[in-house]
């Protein structure tokens, strides 16, 4: 049948063109991508199964390189305890050495502990301080375990800690300044004030200090100046005082509200405010100058200089005069040295005053290791370094008891029991002024009759019989203490709670690639107290026993925390191959379902490629089938 208006041929030939070019557009995207499944139409069974496969293959991965990190947590650790292992050999070493008493001192053996307690400290801070990822590998919060109370500690509710700068007492504030006596802190809800009394008699106050955000539970810190209350201020010229008193405290953390207010109340500042003044002495010839063996130094209180009205600060010459004969020597073995001084105020009026001994101590020079604990003995400063401390001795405030220093027998006089001879310091109170002090040498080829003959050499001594100026000043005291107002007692001690670390840490490593496939590390928590070293002595033969046992217990623990995570780092290890050949068959059966064929997809293209160009030329021939139906009508 031939007609015009429907090309059935051209229509059929045009559809399976069409087809042969979808089917060739979606080879050349298996071609390009190199994935059989390019979307879900493609395989819609096999892409399901594939992304199941896939999170599979990513999650082992993962997990492979979450045990990887996991071994070098491990690292960490058994690097640390390594350390450990060998300080503690160390430790023992020391122990054994110190165990030879026949060999060892005593000053030996302090030695010896002090390289232990800086090797503990050492340990100690190993575990403390060591840290994977920031994170703290024996961090006492990760235990297992809640910490456990071992014991208490009395502790005050709050520390002091005073900045001890100087204030110059200012003239025309003089008698609005602090006597040698007290700051006194004060508290309430509110904050916290500074009282004290003038050299007046008059109170004085500064302003509340608010606490810190106002709780008074946190640290505070304070100069006195700022907070100076100057509506209060007896005098006018008080504004002036430029009081340089800096006060700080910490604060205990387990005191309440109510005993840190309790506690300041009770905190008194100590502060002195002597003068040291210029001191002559005269010899047996009346001859002023120095006296061999002997030296002087007077210090006079500030309100004694007030009370006489004369200015120190301009060299007064004629305040308290001493003379070429005023020491009165002691007759007999009760009797004691005496010296005579005249005060004058700037009035004219005099008064006779007597500087009596109030106390003779001494120490010997002697530093030899047969003297220690004797003349001296091993201390330590604030940083643990260690140093010789000389040991001072009192003896009777009379003559009698000077001999003594000098021949008495019970293993510390000066002469037969130290090499070097030694310092006799005799120090005399002068009534409501201040004090003055002698410090006599004492040479090794001296003996009681050559000292007491040094001493007799002194005749006299005068004060201030110099126009050289001196600097008055007030300074506060080296210490804080906490006192009642009848007696110095710490009451406001708290029982401070001491808390001691136990158990195990435990750690969760997502070893696999679903859920709860995991590993539990699982160590325990060291410290020096686990280990048992927290007090570990080698100052005598019995302690250094104990060490030894006590540094191979400690040795035992960490070899037995050593094998724990070596043990641990061989399961990671094979963990982590696991998951990496899962992860591999994985994408091995997985490629299977989602990548192409190159060799089969490169064939398919082809015979689609060949199709099509046919295609495309039956369409051109059925396209021209119509023409045989023009031909019928030109006839």
């Amino acid at each position: 049948m031939m007609v015009l208006q429907h090309n059935l041929l051209s229509m059929f030939t045009n559809r399976s063109l069409g087809i042969v070019t979808d089917n060739k557009s979606k080879n050349s995207e298996r071609l390009a991508s190199g994935y059989r499944v390019n979307r879900a139409s493609d395989d819609a069974a096999g892409l399901s199964i594939s992304e199941k496969m896939r999170s599979q293959i990513r999650g082992l991965t993962r997990a492979s390189e979450n045990v990887e990190d996991a071994i070098n947590y491990v690292h960490v650790a058994d690097g640390a305890l390594s350390q450990v292992d060998d300080m503690l050999q160390r430790m023992r070493e020391l122990a054994v050495q110190a165990s030879n008493v026949a060999v060892n001192t005593e000053e030996d053996r302090q030695k010896i502990q002090d390289e232990i307690g800086e090797i503990r400290k050492e340990i100690g801070r190993v575990f403390a301080d060591t840290e994977f990822n920031k994170k703290k590998i024996w961090d006492p919060d990760r235990t297992d375990m809640d910490p456990v109370q071992i014991g208490t500690e009395r502790k005050p509710a709050i520390k002091m800690n005073i900045d001890y700068g100087t204030h110059n007492i200012i003239d025309n504030v003089n008698r609005a300044a602090i006597p040698s006596s007290s700051y006194k802190l004060n508290a309430d809800e509110n904050g916290v004030w500074v009282t004290w009394k003038g050299y007046d008699n008059k109170d004085y106050s500064s302003k509340v200090v608010p606490y810190q955000d106002n709780d008074p539970t946190k640290p505070l810190s304070f100069n006195l100046n700022d907070h100076m209350d100057f509506s209060k201020e007896p005098e006018s010229s008080f504004i002036n005082s430029g009081m340089d008193v800096r006060i700080k405290y910490d604060v205990n953390e387990y005191a309440t509200a109510e005993q840190v207010i309790a506690g300041l109340n009770s905190v008194y500042i100590g502060i002195s405010n002597p003068s040291s003044e210029n001191v002559t002495m005269y010899n047996s010839a009346g001859n002023p100058g120095s006296i061999s063996g002997i030296s002087a130094s007077a210090s006079v209180t500030y309100s004694a200089e007030l009370k006489w009205d004369r200015d120190m600060e301009v060299g007064d010459t004629s305040f308290m005069n001493g003379s070429v004969s005023n020491v009165h020597h002691p007759t007999s073995d009760s009797d004691t040295w005496k010296i005579d001084f005249t005060m004058k105020s700037n009035d004219g009026t005099t008064k006779d005053v007597t500087a009596t001994l109030n106390s003779i101590t001494y120490h010997g020079n002697d530093t030899s290791d047969s003297k220690q604990n004797i003349w001296w003995k091993w201390d330590k400063f604030s940083d643990g370094t260690p140093y010789r401390r000389t040991l001072n001795y009192s003896a009777a405030s009379n003559l009698g008891g000077f001999k003594s220093v000098l021949d008495n027998t019970d293993g510390h006089n000066l002469i037969d029991d130290s090499a070097n001879g030694g310092q006799i310091s005799m120090t005399f109170s002068i009534p409501e002024i201040g004090s003055l002090s002698l410090s006599v040498s004492v040479n090794g080829s001296d003996d009681v009759d050559s000292v007491l003959e040094r001493i007799k050499s002194l005749k006299g001594i005068d004060v201030y019989n110099s126009a050289t100026s001196n600097a008055d000043g007030v300074s506060l005291a080296s210490r804080s203490y906490f006192y009642n107002t009848t007696n110095r007692s710490g009451y406001n001690q708290i029982d401070t709670p001491i808390f001691a670390y136990d158990g195990y840490i435990n750690e969760y490593v997502q070893a696999g690639a679903n859920e709860l496939q995991g590993i539990e590390l699982r160590y325990r928590y060291l410290d020096n107290r686990v280990i048992g070293i927290n007090s570990t002595k080698v100052d005598s033969l019995e302690n250094a026993q104990s060490a030894i046992v006590e540094i191979d217990n400690a040795l035992n623990i960490i070899a037995e925390e050593r094998g724990r995570f070596g043990a641990y780092e061989n399961r990671f290890e094979y963990t982590a191959g696991i998951d990496r050949i899962s992860a591999e068959n994985l994408q091995d059966a997985e490629s299977r379902i989602r990548d192409t064929d190159m060799s089969e997809e490169m064939t398919k293209f082809a015979k689609e490629n060949i199709i099509q160009q046919a295609g495309v030329s039956m369409l051109s021939q059925a396209s021209q089938s119509g023409q045989s139906v023009l031909q019928l009508l030109t006839k």
